[in-house]
């Protein structure tokens, strides 16, 4: 009689840790109440939010309200409808909430979210870079064409005064 109950309690007690994780709050962050609210926002009010979040973390009482003010300061400067999207400063507010959360907390969506802002910014000062090396090549490029024109001109000028040379000595032979 044990026997038979300890397996139906065992039974019952996995059935209930296989269902906890989606039931019970494990202590992580839902980014997805957080990045929710930037898809309500059109590309004109991308600026007065930003200033909104800007003045609770200034202002508002609530420590827990200023570190989530950081994260979705974060969804706002790196979201693709934002006009000025900044990902130096997204990376700043997505730091600036990672260490005022409980290290518990900082997920594997936060950490990715962090690795591709990096990613992102890196690329971006190598894409910035290579606009510079490419407007100097184009500068370069105009220099050296102007001064092949020029070579051109004078070899030009120098076969004429050859061919006027030739002519006189042909004369002068005769």
């Amino acid at each position: 009689m044990f026997y038979k109950g300890s397996s139906f309690f065992l039974i019952l007690l996995l059935f209930v840790f296989l269902c906890s994780p989606g039931c019970v709050h494990t202590g992580h962050y839902n980014l997805k109440e957080t990045k929710a609210f930037s898809l309500d926002i059109n590309s004109a009010q991308y600026k007065s939010e930003i200033e909104r979040l800007e003045e609770s973390i200034q202002n508002h009482p609530e420590e827990s309200v200023r570190t989530n003010a950081h994260l979705k300061l974060t969804w706002l400067y790196a979201s693709y409808k934002n006009p000025s999207r900044d990902f130096l400063k997204a990376i700043e507010h997505l730091n600036i909430y990672i260490s005022r959360i409980p290290n518990a907390t900082v997920n594997y969506d936060v950490q990715n979210w962090m690795f591709l802002l990096k990613e992102i910014e890196r690329l971006g000062k190598i894409n910035r870079k290579s606009e510079q090396q490419k407007r100097k090549c184009k500068k370069d490029i105009t220099t050296l064409t102007n001064e092949n024109k020029k070579l051109k001109g004078m070899i030009e000028e120098l076969e004429n005064l050859e061919l006027k040379l030739e002519q006189k000595r042909k004369r002068f032979k005769y």
